[in-house]
């Protein structure tokens, strides 16, 4: 096959995933009731992106935090310690050994060894025993006062200890440094 037809076979391929993509993006609800912990909780829609990986889209993303709550920044969603929640749609297959990689890297660019080095094993490990298909789900919950409740649909529920490693995940999206600024802004582009 010729480069000139690759080129094109790659770009109808991204050009067909685009409508898709947006389609998801913009299917969260304003609001939901979610479990956090041990009670049920009213959260609202703080925003919501796509995450992109060169040119291809990987998964389309909402924050909510719960309702009533005022958070105006992103910097005040991220160090919030209420119950609050990211939803990740995965729009491409991905496997674990990538996804753990790709948590790995983020982190670390915000928390340097050895900051969080059981809470980061343990949640790379859940990645790198699982890939992730297209049309999967996974919530990231923040349980105050306990830690991250992280859930796959269909696959065993994980809680990890550790209230501080919350914020460290939601400054991946929300930090300093993040996967994209199109994500942060995207994820805080319902606040007030």
């Amino acid at each position: 096959m010729s480069s000139c037809r690759r080129l094109l076979a790659t770009m109808l391929v991204v050009g067909a995933c685009v409508p898709a993509a947006r389609a998801q993006e913009t299917s969260f609800n304003a609001e939901i009731d979610r479990a956090v912990g041990d009670r049920t909780v009213t959260m609202t829609l703080t925003g919501s992106a796509v995450r992109k990986k060169l040119f291809f889209q990987v998964y389309s993303i909402a924050s909510y935090v719960e309702k009533g709550v005022s958070i105006r920044t992103a910097e005040q969603l991220a160090a919030a310690n209420v119950p609050k929640q990211l939803h990740l749609i995965m729009l491409r297959n991905v496997s674990g050994p990538d996804m753990a990689d790709a948590f790995e890297s983020i982190t670390r660019k915000n928390y340097p060894a050895p900051v969080f080095a059981d809470e980061i094993k343990t949640f790379s490990n859940l990645l790198r025993s699982r890939t992730a298909s297209s049309g999967d789900h996974f919530f990231l919950t923040h349980i105050p006062k306990v830690g991250l409740e992280v859930k796959h649909l269909g696959k065993e529920t994980v809680v990890i200890r550790n209230p501080q490693f919350s914020q460290a995940v939601w400054d991946n999206y929300l930090g300093r440094t993040n996967v994209g600024e199109d994500v942060k802004r995207g994820l805080i582009s319902k606040l007030q």
